[in-house]
């Protein structure tokens, strides 16, 4: 229900902007955020709205006319943003690295010194049933 408002929103805004490409792509950048927006205030999932959206708007955007400066424009800020959130992606695991190798030796020690408890409760459920 949230995907076909925000999706009826979206037809009615590209209508009404068909000839002005920079509107078009700030419409269709967006049009995500007012799904998660609008799912949120109804208390449903608001990432898979977002996620239905963006599919939706793929399947308009093939179906629908479109000017050629519009596709061309909007493919590569797609791309820039695609670009930009992974490279934050990867600052922010590599800001995290330093601290989650400083606990691996930890991590990698639990399973030997559990070793020596499995055994012993094995070892006591194997005589119980003896």
């Amino acid at each position: 229900m949230v995907v076909w408002v925000t999706g009826k929103c979206n037809n009615f805004l590209v209508r009404r902007t068909r000839e002005e490409p920079a509107i078009q792509i700030l419409i269709s950048l967006l049009i995500p955020f007012a799904a998660y927006l609008l799912a949120e205030a109804f208390h449903v999932s608001g990432i898979l709205a977002a996620v239905a959206a963006g599919i939706a708007m793929h399947y308009e955007q093939l179906s629908g006319p479109r000017l050629p400066a519009t596709r061309m424009k909007s493919s590569a800020v797609w791309s820039m943003l695609q670009t930009t959130l992974n490279g934050m992606i990867f600052l922010m695991l590599g800001e995290q690295l330093p601290r989650m190798l400083r606990t691996l030796p930890a991590v990698a020690s639990r399973p030997a010194s559990l070793r020596p408890v499995s055994a012993a409760v094995r070892r006591g459920h194997h005589r119980r049933l003896v």
